[in-house]
Formats: C-alpha cells, sequence, structure tokens
C-alpha cells in the first residue's frame, strides 16, 4: 500500500512538474505578450505626443501669422488715417484760397468797374 501511494505521489509529483512547465511556458509567452502590448503602447503615446507637439507649432505659427496680419492692419489704418488728414487739411486750405481768391476777384472787379467809369 505504502509503494502504490508513493508511486501516486510520484505521479502527481510529474503531473504538476510538467503542469508547471506548461504554465511557466504559458506565463513566459504571455508576458512577452505584454511587453509587446506595452512597446506598441508607448510607440502609439511617443507618435501622439510629437502629433500634439506639431499641432502645437502650427498653432503657435498661425497665431503669429494672424498677430502680424493684425499689426499690418493696423499700421495701414494709421497710415490710411494720417493720409486723410493731409487730405482734409489740403482741401481745407485750397476751399480757402479759393475763397481769398473769390473774394479778391470780386474786389478787383469792383475796382475795375470804378476805374472803367
Amino acid at each position: 500500500h505504502f509503494k502504490h501511494t508513493l508511486g501516486d505521489v510520484q505521479r502527481q509529483m510529474e503531473d504538476n512538474s510538467g503542469r508547471n512547465a506548461e504554465l511557466r511556458d504559458e506565463n513566459r509567452q504571455l508576458g512577452e505578450k505584454l511587453n509587446g502590448l506595452v512597446e506598441q503602447y508607448e510607440q502609439r503615446d511617443r507618435q501622439v505626443r510629437e502629433l500634439l507637439n506639431a499641432r502645437d507649432i502650427e498653432v503657435q505659427l498661425a497665431e503669429a501669422r494672424y498677430s502680424k496680419s493684425q499689426m499690418l492692419l493696423q499700421e495701414e489704418r494709421t497710415r490710411s488715417l494720417k493720409e486723410r488728414e493731409i487730405l482734409l487739411h489740403d482741401n481745407l486750405n485750397a476751399k480757402r484760397n479759393i475763397e481769398e481768391l473769390h473774394a479778391k476777384e470780386v474786389v478787383l472787379k469792383k475796382q475795375l468797374l470804378i476805374y472803367a467809369d
């Protein structure tokens, strides 16, 4: 009976040893798969960070271009306002000159009438 029990224990140990070897192999394979998944995740994470970085740079460039165009627009507005003021001033001066010349013309015509008589 003891030999029989000892044989059963030995057979169970051999079975368990085989099963343990299978489990170790399965664990190694699962570990490799997990490492592969972690590597894929890290690679995707790097790619996403690179894309976000590129997007941030594009946004900064667009903002810089917008700021530059706003600055140029403001400069053009300022230049246009100054030019308008100059033209209005020149126009006002021209109107004054016309009025003065007209007044002189009236005076000269009156004088001409006086001298012609």
